[in-house]
């Protein structure tokens, strides 16, 4: 049977070392994983908080968050989440994470290179600029609103 051969989903994974790690002002020894689906949502990544003997806490938020918290000199995030670069030595070495929720705050600090070699790898499996755009919501709204009303 000929036919189109199905796309196979990738799942890009990426383990983080967190170096510093303050959940409700208590310092923690935790790890952090980024995970990006394209096929289940291009628009958002995950950062999955581990800590031993109690269970993963996922954020998810949107890759240009990421993208921007990486690349600008002050950082990005208004929300929940905010995601910034650290000079250390001259360099960007080391970035900022914090994520805010009603049960807390958590501040962690991680190398920024693994995190920019997963950025690479999720801008080279879908560019940002050729991510769906979400337009034809939109016109389907439209339209169905002209029909009903």
């Amino acid at each position: 049977m000929l036919g189109r051969r199905k796309r196979q989903a990738v799942i890009l994974t990426t383990r983080i070392e967190i170096l510093d790690c303050y959940m409700a002002g208590v310092e923690k020894r935790i790890r952090g994983v980024f995970k990006y689906e394209a096929e289940r949502d291009p628009f958002a990544v995950c950062l999955t908080f581990q800590e031993k003997h109690r269970p993963d806490v996922p954020w998810f938020f949107a890759r240009e968050l990421l993208l921007s918290g990486t690349a600008l000199p002050h950082g990005d995030g208004d929300g929940d989440v905010a995601i910034w670069p650290l000079l250390r030595e001259g360099h960007n070495t080391y970035m900022g994470i914090k994520v805010e929720s009603p049960a807390g705050i958590t501040v962690a600090v991680t190398k920024m290179k693994p995190v920019m070699k997963f950025i690479k790898e999720m801008e080279r499996q879908l560019p940002m600029m050729v991510a769906p755009d979400s337009s034809y919501v939109d016109n389907g709204i439209t339209w169905l609103t002209k029909k009903i009303f």
